[in-house]
């Protein structure tokens, strides 16, 4: 067979997979993809035996269960028929070119957008349509959304992905807005399920800033000021803090539920942000010497600055504590593991801090600052000249 035969053969037979669905429920056989040098089963399994059931296609795909593995010579491969099915060159090859190019490459915008195209025709007029007929685009829209994630178990962190999660969310909101029973189960079981796919590609890539501000995003899009969840969330995160201290795109997204917190419930403003003072306080001694941990808590001295300027108290108590991270011979006392690598930088991280918060607090007052002397490594004395705005 010839190279280019082959490759369209690979084409069809992934689109032929990728279209299978579940007997007893109708959804998508295949949920996840994967690469692999080898898809024989002594390669996969360690074994010449596997389950019999599987779809197989040898050198190019091994497909047991809703798992699909293509070879790297059908990534190639299907990459190629992809490309001449666009160009005109392979018009009587039947398989869907953008499913399986997105197979072959997550971040393929092209092959995204053509399925933006595809669906955008069936949402033309949506504000005309018939109840069932708006059930139906809904449910669609589930099944794309079914595909992005099958396409990001390979692609995590595939930028043009996540955007498309994004555009059919507001796409399938169409047509479900003015029905406010309705409207409101969609956004609660959607933001649920986006929640699913961000926590499958953060446990696939770690430090996945796409999908957790994808989580943001679907956050505030969905359902903005729900109280219960909001604090539902701030537990899930501050478990999944407290277990990985150096993930800063989960504190980052943590500084996100705070905000949206902060503006739900304003009555409760000082003891959030004296609560988020005291998680920080309380890892920051824990994990000396995690950069992450003191990022996240600038953001809560800025909000706290905000949200009670003048309380003397609060500022000496966190002057304290910085002096405190300061003390080498302290966190060594406490835990001698970590005099050679965490403790050093454990001082230089929070002298790096107290310049910071001498600034912020500075501008806070409306004065014109410059630094004089920064060395944050050796313990030099900070000076901050303050000059008042004219």
């Amino acid at each position: 067979m010839a190279p280019s035969a082959r490759a369209t053969a690979m084409a069809i037979e992934l689109d032929r997979l990728l279209g299978a669905r579940d007997d007893a429920s109708g959804t998508r056989a295949v949920r996840s993809v994967e690469h692999a040098p080898d898809v024989s089963r002594a390669a996969l399994f360690g074994t010449t035996r596997g389950d019999e059931n599987a779809s197989r296609m040898p050198d190019a795909f091994y497909a047991c269960g809703d798992a699909l593995v293509m070879s790297h010579d059908a990534v190639v491969g299907v990459r190629e028929a992809s490309a001449r099915r666009w160009e005109g060159d392979d018009d009587d090859a039947d398989f869907d070119a953008a499913a399986t190019a997105l197979c072959a490459n997550g971040d393929h915008a092209t092959a995204w957008n053509a399925r933006k195209r595809t669906m955008k025709a069936r949402f033309d007029g949506v504000e005309k349509m018939s109840a069932r007929e708006r059930d139906g685009l809904v449910e669609g829209a589930r099944d794309e959304l079914a595909f992005a994630r099958a396409v990001q178990s390979r692609f995590p962190k595939a930028p043009s992905a996540w955007a498309h999660r994004r555009w059919v969310i507001d796409a399938a909101r169409a047509a479900v807005i003015g029905d406010g029973s309705k409207e409101d189960a969609w956004a609660l079981e959607t933001f649920r399920e986006e929640c699913r796919a961000c926590d499958a590609a953060v446990l696939k890539k770690r430090l996945n800033y796409a999908a957790w501000s994808h989580r943001a995003w679907a956050l505030r899009r969905l359902l903005p000021n729900r109280r219960e969840l909001l604090d539902q969330e701030l537990c899930e995160n501050e478990r999944r803090v407290r277990t990985s201290v150096s993930d800063h795109c989960a504190l980052h997204y943590r500084s996100h539920i705070v905000k949206r917190a902060l503006g739900a419930r304003p009555a409760d403003r000082r003891s959030i942000v004296l609560y988020e003072d005291e998680l920080s306080r309380h890892l920051i001694r824990q994990y000396p010497g995690h950069e992450a941990l003191w990022s996240y808590y600038r953001f809560v001295f800025d909000t706290m600055i905000c949200a009670f300027p003048r309380d003397g108290d609060v500022f000496a108590s966190i002057k304290s504590f910085i002096h405190e991270q300061c003390d080498v011979d302290e966190i060594v006392r406490v835990d001698p593991a970590r005099a050679e690598r965490d403790a050093p930088t454990q001082r230089r991280l929070a002298l790096a801090f107290e310049i910071w918060m001498n600034v912020r607090v500075a501008r806070e007052r409306g004065e014109s600052v410059v630094i004089k002397h920064t060395r944050a490594t050796n313990g030099s004395t900070v000076e901050v000249e303050s000059k008042a705005r004219v």
